[in-house]
C-alpha cells in the first residue's frame, strides 16, 4: 500500500516526485491522505461493488448499524467528507465540472493538433519532393487550418 494525496487542490502537504503526488505528513495526520492498493481507479474515492457505489476500500457492510468503525474506515471516511467539501466549495454543479472537463481535454486535443499542424508546414517547406505551386498550396491549406486553432 502507498500512501498518496487524494487532493488535486493546492495543498501545503502535497508533493510531487517523478510525477507521483504524495504527502509529506505523517500517515493519518492530514485530512486528505488515502490509503491507496493501486488498480484501475487509482485517485477515486469511490468504487463499484456489484450493484451499489461505496467507499474505496471500505465494504458497505463495515458502514452498517452496531458495527464498529476502525480507525482506517474512520480515516477513509473523514478524507472522503473533506474531498466533498472541497468540491462543494467550488460552487460547481456536476455538469459544469463536466464542461469544464470538456472544454479542457478539446483544448489539449488542439494543441496537440497544433503543433502537428506546425511540424508538417515545416516539414513541406523543407521538402523537394513536391513541385514548388503544390508545395505552396499544401502548407497555406494547413496554415489556414492552424489559423482556425488560435
Amino acid at each position: 500500500m502507498n500512501l498518496g494525496c487524494i487532493t488535486e487542490l493546492p495543498c501545503a502537504c502535497r508533493k510531487e516526485k517523478d510525477g507521483i503526488g504524495y504527502c509529506i505528513k505523517a500517515e493519518g495526520d492530514c485530512e486528505y491522505q488515502i490509503l491507496d492498493d493501486g488498480g484501475d481507479n487509482v485517485g477515486r474515492l469511490t468504487e463499484k461493488d456489484g450493484s451499489r457505489w461505496q467507499l474505496k476500500n471500505v465494504p458497505w457492510e463495515s458502514l452498517g448499524e452496531g458495527q464498529i468503525i476502525s480507525r482506517d474506515v474512520s480515516e477513509r471516511v473523514y478524507g472522503a467528507l473533506c474531498k466533498l467539501k472541497d468540491y462543494e466549495d467550488t460552487e460547481k454543479a456536476p455538469d459544469e465540472i463536466e464542461l469544464l472537463k470538456y472544454h479542457h481535454d478539446e483544448k489539449i486535443r488542439n494543441e496537440n493538433l497544433k503543433m502537428t499542424l506546425k511540424k508538417k508546414i515545416k516539414e513541406i517547406k523543407g521538402s523537394s519532393d513536391y513541385p514548388h505551386n503544390f508545395k505552396g498550396q499544401m502548407v497555406e491549406d494547413f496554415e489556414w487550418v492552424l489559423g482556425l486553432l488560435k
